[in-house]
């Protein structure tokens, strides 16, 4: 863990206030305090949202995401990940597009960093590395899949989710 925050960390500081707004059809949204951004291969986007503590929700381009729960019901978008520091969740059942309805953040370079509240991540070309101080943990997000960092370790997700990663 210690040489992924030092590496994420290494980056190029990007400055938050160039990420706090998203751009939809033209129309931008002023995200206040929130922060949205998308890699320069545009298979990662990502988006902070007052109504979940900050927490980072990202619409990854999985090539093999994981499969709808037998359960689920609804639009199932396997590339739905939350990572709020204690835990990492890869796929969603979705009534809405929550915060992305407001579109897409600033590309984020490869090289660069960006340090909001709890969090700091780094646009690579092998994908996001997104670490959270906080808990001491970090995820990285490609086409590839999700890799976490730290205590989190897979549990078993709940109804409605494909996979869970959690400090337990």
């Amino acid at each position: 863990m210690p040489g992924v925050t030092r590496w994420v960390e290494a980056g190029a500081a990007g400055d938050v206030s160039d990420f706090d707004r998203a751009t939809r059809d033209g129309v931008t949204t002023e995200l206040g305090d929130q922060v949205a951004f998308v890699t320069p291969s545009g298979k990662t986007q990502c988006m902070t949202d007052e109504k979940s503590d900050g927490a980072l929700a990202c619409l990854v381009s999985l090539t093999d995401p994981p499969p709808r729960p037998a359960e689920a019901y609804g639009e199932w978008i396997g590339g739905w990940v939350e990572f709020d520091g204690a835990a990492v969740q890869v796929g969603a059942v979705r009534a809405d597009p929550g915060q992305f309805s407001a579109g897409t953040g600033a590309e984020l370079p490869y090289g660069s960093t960006l340090r909001f509240g709890d969090y700091q991540c780094r646009s690579d070309p092998d994908g996001l590395f997104c670490v959270n101080f906080a808990h001491r943990t970090a995820v990285a997000l490609s086409d590839a899949g999700v890799q976490p960092f730290g205590c989190l370790r897979e549990v078993e997700p709940p109804e409605f989710v494909g996979v869970r990663y959690a400090c337990e």
